[in-house]
């Protein structure tokens, strides 16, 4: 991990390729129906596409590959990985030289995504950025872009033993993302009375609106929970029911000996931001604390080299306090939820109902893990 970890908006700003009132309303774009900025500030026609990849190969520290360049080499390499597994994973790969193989992701931090690509094809994967619309444009063309639903879930036959984790954990791991409509349908059922909380972004970046997330009961959690199919859901409704509580929240993934970004939401995180977060453990006394304890963490985040950077994707101001809960399955932690109430500390926060949904969380998990093995 860079010693230094830069925020996609911030970079933008820096480029001088957004103004402060795009950012603003791409921002709120994100609060109101979810995925990434760059795929909203793409479809706003605020940055070029060469501009947004730029900052993205900064951030996430690859090279990038642009939309025509994809578009025009991706059919040669149909054959090398699944349509299935690309439109699932959002990753074409693009280049082949001697047994390297370029994929083109839009998240090349993914390593189980990576694992599992290079697997099926026998070669080394080298990772490329790639903006959302660009993978969705080249699926387009060989007609694989609509994603294919799970098969039903069964009930599981036993618990899984921890011994059993290791690859088992890596290949539920699924980028998100943003559907096709998602902004318009989202920005069309807006009314003009909606509440609304006024709040900051990056430093000097006009208030937007943050919407308050709906409610969600434990009872509404777990069934939800039980009809989820893949691993982003199952995380997505943690980190919906925690932001009932959180002014901001974020998901880690343990994958190996690292904690990389999954989900993430509130205020003026971003999913780029979130995703391109990777953080050894062992460089990270602070976070290892947090997987390793039974209880949830709260207080102060410290201050080694895994929370800065976790701080700045939290945004300003800085956390004063947070809450860390570990998600587990059987007794391993596979992914904490770190949040806070940057305007008032956890006081008021139900530090054992979220918890309580982690714990659910870890369940669901496990049954995924179960269906697949079954």
């Amino acid at each position: 991990m860079g010693t230094v970890f830069r925020r996609l908006g911030e970079l933008l700003l820096e480029d001088g390729v957004v103004t402060v009132s795009e950012l603003h309303t791409a921002l709120e774009a994100c609060k109101r129906s979810g995925g990434r900025l760059g795929t909203h500030l793409l479809r706003l026609g605020y940055v070029p596409e060469p501009q947004l990849l730029k900052a993205l190969g900064r951030q996430f520290g690859v090279q990038p590959v642009t939309s025509d360049h994809l578009v025009a080499e991706a059919a040669k390499f149909e054959s090398s990985i699944p349509m299935d597994v690309q439109r699932r994973l959002k990753a074409v790969p693009f280049e082949q030289h001697g047994r390297v193989l370029s994929v083109a992701m839009v998240n090349p931090r993914d390593l189980a995504a990576r694992e599992e690509l290079e697997r099926l094809s026998g070669l080394h994967v080298e990772p490329f950025v790639v903006t959302e619309r660009a993978i969705r444009t080249a699926l387009d063309a060989s007609g694989s872009w609509t994603e294919v639903n799970a098969d039903d879930a069964q009930e599981p036959t036993g618990l899984l033993e921890v011994r059993d984790l290791g690859s088992a954990w890596e290949s539920l791991w699924r980028p998100s993302g943003v559907q096709p409509g998602a902004l318009k349908a989202a920005l069309s059922s807006i009314k003009a009375d909606t509440p609304h909380v006024a709040i900051a972004t990056f430093p000097g970046l006009m208030e937007i609106r943050g919407d308050e997330v709906p409610p969600m009961t434990m009872e509404e959690l777990r069934s939800k929970l039980r009809f989820s199919r893949q691993r982003d859901e199952v995380g997505q409704l943690l980190l919906s029911f925690a932001r009932q509580y959180l002014a901001r929240a974020i998901l880690l993934a343990l994958q190996r000996d690292n904690l990389a970004g999954w989900l993430g939401g509130g205020r003026e995180v971003s999913l780029e931001d979130v995703q391109a977060l990777n953080v050894p453990v062992g460089e990270s006394p602070a976070l290892a604390n947090m997987l390793s304890q039974v209880r949830p963490f709260t207080g102060r985040l410290g201050d080694d080299a895994g929370t800065r950077a976790v701080k700045v994707v939290l945004g300003p101001p800085p956390p004063r306090e947070v809450l860390a809960v570990p998600v587990r399955i059987g007794r391993k932690a596979v992914a904490v939820l770190i949040g806070d109430q940057p305007d008032g500390g956890l006081g008021g926060v139900p530090v054992e109902v979220i918890a309580e949904a982690a714990t659910r969380a870890g369940l669901a998990l496990e049954i995924l893990i179960l269906t697949r093995k079954i």
